[in-house]
């Protein structure tokens, strides 16, 4: 469970335990040592992952757990989109609106009920401290199947290549990059 975050240094920790104990030991200090505020008897940084972690698998759920989903990983790691927008590929209106990312609770768009694409965008550094601002997610829908195609996060490795964005979608990424 804690591999979206994890070095792979402590990967490679975890993955050398042999009994529960050691993994017990290793989530204990994995935990403690990203606690914000040790004096309190919470982790408030685990409870934020954990949080998520329920939340994912509650609402990103499929042919498989909603924590093994694109969106499920993305919500476990960076949170709650501040701008979401839904498109299908052949909405290429130009008067399409924007969201505005400026505000705490920005718009939700929607074009098509049976949208093809959606952008998840972050304006901020979140509490777990692995977005840097201006973060976009592009996601396609391919048959049921939601998967994450391009952003411009250089955390996510395999996803930075140019994708082939539809207009629409080209647009919000540069209005919202600007």
């Amino acid at each position: 469970m804690v591999f979206y975050i994890a070095s792979n240094e402590e990967l490679q920790i975890l993955n050398q335990t042999s009994t529960d104990e050691e993994v017990e030991n290793f989530l204990s200090q994995f935990w403690a040592i990203r606690d914000s505020d040790p004096a309190t008897p919470e982790n408030e940084f685990m409870d934020i992952y954990m949080e998520r972690w329920q939340y994912a698998n509650e609402h990103f759920r499929g042919h498989q757990p909603g924590w093994k989903t694109d969106f499920g990983r993305i919500y476990i790691v960076y949170g709650e989109p501040e701008g979401e927008y839904l498109g299908s590929t052949d909405d290429m209106r130009s008067d399409y609106p924007f969201g505005d990312f400026g505000e705490a609770n920005s718009q939700r768009v929607v074009s098509n009920p049976n949208q093809s694409w959606k952008i998840w965008a972050y304006n901020y550094t979140n509490p777990l401290e692995v977005a840097e601002n201006h973060t976009i997610f592009y996601f396609e829908k391919k048959a049921t199947t939601w998967r994450l195609v391009w952003t411009n996060n250089i955390k996510e490795k395999g996803y930075r290549s140019p994708a082939r964005l539809p207009i629409r979608a080209q647009q919000i990424v540069n209005e919202y990059l600007q």
